[in-house]
């Protein structure tokens, strides 16, 4: 966030989405970005995990053929094939994709605190959830809501000191972070 009053840009929001990476070098990777900006309000960090490791198909010419000679695919159709599972995706007897789970992490800065912790994995200032194998993120939406209204706050103060008009202050003050940030 950056305003005319206060030339120091201020980060309110990361967040961090891996796939391949370990879940200990993904928050090294945010740990580092906290320390560089430790105003920052809201942290997320959203971990893909693997079932199986990956391997590439290598020469094999039948999936390379099928790919190219199959037509493009209308969403309804697309939506159709497979649609109760998407843990993997198997083409011709290759496994493109296995999942084992996708989970939300989220660091809210509280009260009083002078940074988030991203060791800080229980109580008000974490939560995480999952979007597979269930998904469970009534308590991601709920801190992403807190979080959503701490940077609210945090762009007020910097209109109100920037002399912003009054019309555009009751705009911001009459909004409301959505619901449901995270539909499923």
């Amino acid at each position: 966030m950056w305003s005319r009053h206060n030339t120091e840009s201020q980060r309110v929001l990361l967040g961090e989405c891996a796939f391949t990476q370990s879940d200990q070098n993904v928050t090294e990777k945010l740990q580092a970005y906290v320390l560089d900006a430790p105003d920052i309000l809201v942290v997320c960090k959203i971990l893909i995990k693997q079932g199986d490791h990956y391997c590439s198909p290598g020469a094999k010419p039948s999936v390379a053929k099928g790919l190219r000679s199959s037509h493009l695919l209308t969403r309804a159709e697309f939506c159709s094939v497979n649609a109760g599972d998407f843990a993997q995706t198997v083409v011709d007897g290759h496994t493109w994709l296995s999942l084992s789970s996708v989970e939300i992490h989220v660091w809210v800065r509280q009260p009083g605190d002078s940074d988030i912790n991203l060791d800080h994995l229980d109580g008000d200032g974490h939560t995480v959830g999952t979007l597979f194998p269930t998904i469970d993120v009534d308590d991601v939406n709920g801190a992403f809501q807190r979080g959503l209204q701490l940077i609210k706050e945090a762009a007020l103060r910097e209109m109100k000191a920037s002399d912003v008009e009054e019309r555009i202050l009751d705009n911001v003050e009459g909004w409301s972070p959505p619901p449901l940030p995270f539909r499923c």
